[in-house]
């Protein structure tokens, strides 16, 4: 039902209309072609789904609902308001403000707010208080809950805060006024400043940082983005509490790809990528492995940006401005470990330097950012190139020779939203599949393992058939296969 037309009938069906939004027709020139589902289904209320989704801002709204409805506006509030109900009441003039039309003065839903929550100490985040609002309201409320990520972002008269639910998809949780959200910004960069190399007058360059709650063993990885809008924030919370001690059955890998990573733990020499878009569980996937690989019996290390979880028994070295992921590597080589794992491939020379560690008797794991298991190979083909120290004969031979497996990963909701189960793309590679390797023929592997059903579409379509998941939580990871 289009929103106009629910709002005209409400406003025939009753002469006193209650005084909240949703049943106080706005403004009709708002409405045109928004429709009732569509602002249900984002979670928000009117006036902040039209600010977000419709281009207004609260100023552009508050004026319209004013013009329309024959009542004055204001863009701010005399500072003897007092709260009474839902209306703002001026002390000395008795004008009632609000920003919709059931007071006298008209005034942008962020301004209102601002005040109107100044009575109300748990919404209240001045700059005497922004700490507490910060630690009860962002760390203490996501610290245990199933998501990736938190957003700080700046839009034209507000800050808007929202989460990454673990397995994709964008919640909003909160909308503040602008001036406080810059508080919480200036907040978060002095603490980042405290445990990291973030500079507290800098605002006008991205800067990377962390954060440490030691009392609820919490961990942010924190980015500080500039925008034409404002300084944004970006926050991935880690738990640093004791050591990682995930399972691969605990995190519910398929039996099958339990007993495959077990068997690829027993091997003392080769390599395995694990690729897949950030929060697809692939550095957890590989500590799990080397809990099978066993630290207590093999030398194992580590380097990674950010360690964000400890396995005990394994060495883990932090990349900082001094020691790369290819210095690293270069240094572990010379104290002969068993096991080595990187945490990302990023350049030519890391590449290379992993490539070499699974040439001479090292067990070698690492992740890259790729949409499959066969881009995995390309991917670190093409970095490998790019250092110039192998042809691309050569270069195939050896990946050829040296590959355990090539993994995809993601992190996919379940139907009944219980929480996810990860959906993967195991290759391990027969006899054909290492010769097309060897010719560089990339195309007709992954046609091959589609032919085999081992791809990450036939792997979801299983969990489909079962019940698990929904079809559209598998396409949306797939990239279509061009026929040669």
């Amino acid at each position: 039902m289009k929103l106009l037309s629910f709002f005209k009938k409400r406003r025939q069906e009753e002469e006193v209309f209650e005084e909240r939004e949703g049943r106080i027709l706005p403004a009709t020139s708002l409405l045109e072609g928004v429709s009732l589902e569509e602002v249900k289904a984002s979670g928000l209320e009117l006036i902040d789904y039209l600010v977000r989704n419709r281009g207004y801002s609260y100023q552009d709204i508050a004026k319209m609902i004013a013009q329309e409805n024959g009542k004055e506006f204001a863009s701010t509030v005399p500072e003897d308001v007092q709260r009474v109900g839902r209306v703002l009441i001026s002390a000395s003039t008795r004008k009632r403000y609000h920003y919709l039309p059931i007071g006298d003065v008209v005034v942008p839903k962020n301004v209102f707010e601002q005040f109107f929550y100044m009575f109300d100490e748990e919404r209240e985040i001045t700059a005497g208080e922004v700490s507490t609002f910060v630690y009860e309201k962002i760390m203490k409320v996501f610290k245990s809950a199933p998501i990736t990520d938190v957003f700080i972002d700046a839009e034209r008269d507000t800050y808007v805060i929202s989460y990454k639910e673990l397995g994709g998809g964008k919640r909003h949780y909160m909308t503040i006024a602008y001036e406080q959200g810059r508080k919480v910004i200036e907040h978060l960069k002095a603490r980042a400043a405290m445990y990291s190399e973030v500079s507290i007058t800098v605002s006008d360059m991205p800067q990377s940082g962390k954060i440490f709650y030691p009392e609820l063993g919490l961990e942010i990885r924190i980015e500080f983005i500039p925008t034409t809008l404002g300084e944004c924030a970006s926050l991935r919370f880690l738990d640093v509490k004791g050591y990682f001690s995930a399972t691969l059955e605990k995190l519910g890998y398929p039996p099958k790809v339990q007993a495959a990573l077990r068997e690829i733990a027993k091997k003392s020499q080769g390599f395995v990528l694990v690729g897949g878009p950030t929060g697809s569980g692939k550095s957890t996937m590989i500590k799990a492995v080397l809990l099978e690989v066993n630290p207590t019996e093999k030398v194992i290390r580590a380097v990674e940006d950010p360690v964000e979880v400890i396995v005990q028994g394994i060495t883990h070295v932090q990349v900082n401005s001094q020691t790369t992921f290819a210095d690293a590597i270069k240094s572990f080589m010379r104290a002969n470990p068993d096991c080595i794992f990187v945490g990302e491939i990023r350049d030519s020379e890391t590449a290379v330097r992993f490539l070499e560690a699974a040439m001479t008797g090292h067990l070698a794991f690492s992740t890259i950012h790729a949409n499959d298991a066969v881009e995995n190979l390309q991917r670190l083909a093409i970095k490998i190139l790019e250092g110039g120290l192998f042809t691309e004969r050569e270069l195939y031979k050896i990946m050829a020779s040296n590959l355990l497996a090539s993994i995809s990963t993601r992190l996919v909701k379940r139907k009944d939203r219980s929480g996810v189960v990860p959906l993967v793309e195991l290759f391990i590679p027969d006899e054909e599949d290492r010769r097309l390797i060897e010719e560089g023929d990339f195309l007709a592997l992954k046609h091959r393992l589609r032919e085999k059903g081992e791809d990450l579409y036939t792997e979801g379509m299983r969990l489909v058939e079962q019940g698990i998941i929904d079809k559209e939580e598998v396409l949306k990871y797939l990239v279509e296969i061009k026929e040669a």
